[in-house]
């Protein structure tokens, strides 16, 4: 699990890509040397895209495909979480990140697996069936810029191995998100110990008490809130069995992991 898009019928073309303004890398830290960033200009770029969403998808997204890049890890070890920032005029006004609950959920990034993303986030990944505002909005704010820079700023391997020059502070985000996984993950196990069918009243004021916390004045009670809603979520749409099986599999997941540079 992942915490964490106006059809115009034009395909992605040579022409089309060299109209908008260009998209550059900043260089990658030492430490993410096993990735490859393709940017629209590179040699690479249309046919890994192709390879990766749909035609229907690279319609719908044609306005923004100049303003995307395709990630692969060509490291040998997967990749559990990532943050990108994107700088226009050289400023950090955008990007996105992406995160899994445990370091054994499925990684956003396999070693040999390749996704295509937007540069300023505002959804991520060619899906959808239209392009939401705010894709819009980041396509407009990238066509006017003169400069629009894309960095790859925080990667945390399933090793536990954080790398990047991290300029948007994402370390001790990613240590706070561990730590408050594991904790609500033991806590909904403790529950689960005394729990008779059907009475869900105890877990739902304890869900309801961190989902509504008030208290967002570190990362951790930041990532105690979003860890809440997203039990209080499953426990609503799928039940209480699934509900235990997720606090049991990210408990699992998330005992003894260290994370470290």
């Amino acid at each position: 699990m992942i915490r964490r898009y106006l059809p115009v019928c034009i395909l992605l073309s040579a022409r089309f890509l060299a109209a908008a303004p260009g998209l550059t890398l900043a260089p990658l830290d030492p430490g993410l040397s096993g990735l490859t960033v393709l940017l629209p200009n590179d040699p690479g770029f249309q046919g890994a895209v192709e390879s990766i969403a749909a035609a229907s998808h690279r319609t719908i997204y044609a306005p923004a495909l100049p303003y995307s890049f395709v990630l692969r890890n060509d490291s040998a070890k997967p990749i559990i979480e990532l943050t990108i920032a994107t700088s226009t005029d050289g400023h950090i006004n955008g990007g996105f990140s992406e995160a899994t609950n445990s370091p054994k959920d499925t990684p956003l990034l396999a070693p040999g697996q390749q996704r295509v993303f937007l540069a300023m986030g505002g959804g991520g990944t060619l899906a959808g069936s239209s392009i939401n505002s705010g894709v819009q909005r980041s396509v407009s704010l990238m066509a006017a810029a003169t400069t629009v820079v894309v960095s790859v700023d925080a990667v945390l391997f399933a090793d536990g191995v954080f790398a990047g020059p991290d300029v948007t502070a994402q370390l001790p985000r990613a240590q706070a998100r561990l730590t408050a996984n594991a904790t609500v993950a033991g806590a909904i196990l403790g529950y689960q110990s005394g729990y008779k069918t059907g009475d869900t009243a105890p877990l739902e004021q304890y869900l309801s008490g961190l989902s509504h916390s008030t208290g967002l004045s570190s990362d951790y009670q930041r990532e105690l809130r979003m860890v809440g809603t997203m039990y209080a979520g499953t426990l609503r749409r799928h039940g209480s069995d699934e509900m235990f099986q997720l606090a049991s599999d990210i408990a699992q997941g998330t005992a003894g992991f260290v994370i470290h540079r």
